[in-house]
């Protein structure tokens, strides 16, 4: 999935641009995404404020316009716009300036179509907030837990998963231009936000991950390799292991075999999601042995 790069800020103020960095996400914030990345610790330019006086002029300008507009409405001329020109929309950087301009994706106010889950909209989680876990060599992330990989990054949160809470992940870099990661995550959904049944949380945990922030600004297509109900610790759930695939210049891998599993918490959901690039045999047996290795508590 991708690393490094400007995306849309996870708390979903319009406009508005914060950089993830393979691992985290930085403080600074940006609504001009085709700088270069933040400094470490520095603050990010933003726009000047309008002066008083660039106000005044403004309005000064409407009600031109709008007296204008009224006098050639009255000698039955209907006024013509004042400009037919069409600015460019902002896009954001494959993962550095030296990327090519991805594809456009769908406008943010644009209506979501309805998915076979029926999250659509996906909810609205909090993916930096953290339970109490234990201290050992294990990785925990609502009621699910797997052994720390080795060779990998340490664990740290993802808030790229902007629909669940208590999200955690180890990463591997293993392309860096355009940026790429092998992960392993593990969280929780809420049934108030939706998430029902094994099967219908275990699709929808696909449907808000390959449409949100993880692939951006890819559009990648989905191949379902297998769908089935599990038990993870005698805990009943859902598997879905799936080829997600993308087309990026550069990239010399064809996207992320990944595996989405889900695992009944009382009334709630624990999460794994782990992916390796699709035709890496060592990655794909440190995914699977990171599902062998699932408990849920």
């Amino acid at each position: 999935m991708p690393a490094t790069g400007w995306y849309p800020d996870p708390d979903g103020t319009p406009d508005r641009y914060r950089y993830w960095d393979g691992t985290a996400w930085s403080a600074a914030t940006t609504n001009d995404p085709r700088q270069r990345p933040p400094i470490p610790g520095a603050a990010v330019p933003r726009r000047p404020r309008r002066t008083g006086m660039a106000l005044l002029i403004g309005v000064l300008v409407l009600v031109v316009i709008i007296v204008v507009a009224a006098i050639l409405i009255m000698r039955g001329q209907a006024p013509r716009p004042i400009t037919d020109q069409t600015f460019p929309s902002s896009t954001v950087s494959g993962w550095d300036d030296s990327s090519p301009t991805p594809s456009a994706t769908a406008s943010p106010t644009a209506t979501p179509s309805p998915t076979p889950s029926g999250l659509a909209p996906c909810p609205s989680g909090d993916p930096n907030l953290r339970a109490a876990h234990p201290n050992d060599d294990r990785v925990y992330g609502g009621n699910l837990s797997f052994t720390r990989a080795a060779g990998f990054r340490p664990e740290a949160q993802e808030a790229r998963l902007t629909f669940a809470y208590d999200v955690v992940q180890q990463v591997l870099p293993v392309s860096t231009d355009p940026g790429w990661i092998a992960q392993l995550a593990v969280g929780r959904l809420l049934r108030s936000d939706g998430y029902k049944s094994a099967r219908q949380t275990a699709e929808g945990l696909v449907e808000c991950t390959v449409t949100g922030l993880m692939y951006e600004p890819y559009q990648p297509s989905r191949k379902d390799r297998q769908s089935k109900a599990i038990t993870v610790s005698g805990h009943s759930g859902w598997l879905i292991d799936t080829d997600i695939r993308v087309v990026a210049p550069g990239l010399a891998l064809a996207g992320d075999h990944a595996v989405f599993i889900v695992a009944q918490d009382g009334e709630n959901w624990g999460l794994f999601f782990g992916a390796a690039p699709i035709g890496n045999p060592q990655l794909n047996r440190v995914l699977q042995s990171t599902i062998d290795s699932l408990r849920a508590s």
